[in-house]
């Protein structure tokens, strides 16, 4: 990755299992703001191809459905360099080949992370197979995309570090 493109957005999911395809949409939505210095990558489905994508870069930001009690379409914001992000909200057992806590931890290990690392979250509530978001879940998605756009504006600015 160039230093042309500082922030990378990396967007989770399955567009067939209902609710865990926001990661997706969220990314999409954001590609579609046409951010300078940012790039967009979707549906990486494995933690070694993740940890390449953001190999060199300064700003990572991952998002992803999350399995947690609680109403659905919250969304969550952990910054993986400073919190433990809780293992059972990004299961092992997923429609993607791996979860975001073991390749948070592997890429520790063999120091390839970047300078700053978030992971957003967005509670789901349908995970079985079909397309589209759930009501809620759309709601929480916009919001979401609204923070992630203004996080990523402030980083550019300057205003964020």
């Amino acid at each position: 990755m160039t230093t042309k493109n500082p922030i990378l957005v990396i967007g989770v999911g399955n567009d067939f299992h209902s609710d865990d395809g926001v990661g997706l949409y969220v990314a999409r939505e954001i590609r579609k703001k046409g951010l300078k210095n940012t790039t967009i990558i979707e549906g990486i489905n494995d933690g070694t191809s993740m940890i390449e994508a953001w190999k060199g870069i300064s700003r990572a930001i991952v998002i992803d459905c999350v399995h947690s009690k609680g109403k659905s379409g919250i969304i969550y914001r952990f910054d993986a360099l400073k919190e433990n992000i809780p293992e059972s909200y990004f299961p092992s057992l997923s429609t993607h080949a791996f979860n975001i806590t073991d390749t948070i931890a592997l890429a520790r290990s063999i120091d390839y992370l970047p300078n700053s690392l978030i992971i957003y979250g967005i509670r789901g509530q349908k995970f079985g197979t079909g397309q589209g978001l759930t009501a809620m879940v759309q709601k929480g998605a916009d919001e979401m995309i609204i923070r992630i756009v203004e996080e990523i504006e402030l980083v550019l600015a300057g205003d964020l570090k």
